[in-house]
């Protein structure tokens, strides 16, 4: 057995002890692979492929990809080290997706449209939250004119969409 299906079942340990699955047939299910290959990790006879491994970082966002692929760091993500990048590009696409339908309802009434008018304000607040969780974080780090900078970009990016 090699040190990547040793962590793997390491992760599936943990998994099951914190109820996160109810066994090998629930996690296999939601790894998408056979409970026969399941079974046959679980018992050693067999090592984690790549569509298990990768499942598993898919399906269970806790668990840490560079400890299960190299060993280093720890098995479960700090859920404070969120990467605020990744979620703002996530952010800012809806946001664009949102305000383009929003732009493609004005041409009809009704229900659509407010409901469209509801979502991009919506997404607009989760936005402005993540710019501000990101300043605050920066000030925090000492990064302060980064900060102003960014609180700024906020500013006129709110500014922006109110028009």
């Amino acid at each position: 057995m090699n040190d990547i299906t040793t962590r793997f079942l390491t992760a599936y340990e943990y998994l099951l002890e914190n109820k996160r699955i109810k066994n090998t047939r629930d996690f296999g299910i939601k790894l998408k692979v056979s409970n026969s290959l399941v079974t046959e990790l679980c018992k050693a006879r067999s090592n984690a492929g790549i569509v298990p491994v990768q499942n598993l970082l898919l399906y269970f966002d806790e668990i840490n990809a560079k400890w299960l692929l190299t060993g280093q760091g720890d098995m479960i993500n700090d859920p404070n080290n969120i990467n605020i990048l990744d979620i703002e590009n996530e952010i800012l696409e809806l946001k664009e997706k949102i305000l383009y339908y929003k732009d493609k309802a004005d041409f009809f009434e009704g229900k659509n449209q407010k409901e469209v008018n509801k979502m991009a304000v919506q997404v607009e607040k989760i936005y402005q939250m993540l710019m501000r969780s990101k300043v605050d974080k920066l000030i925090e780090l000492g990064e302060k004119e980064i900060a102003e900078e960014l609180e700024q970009k906020s500013l006129v990016d709110k500014a922006k969409n109110e028009n």
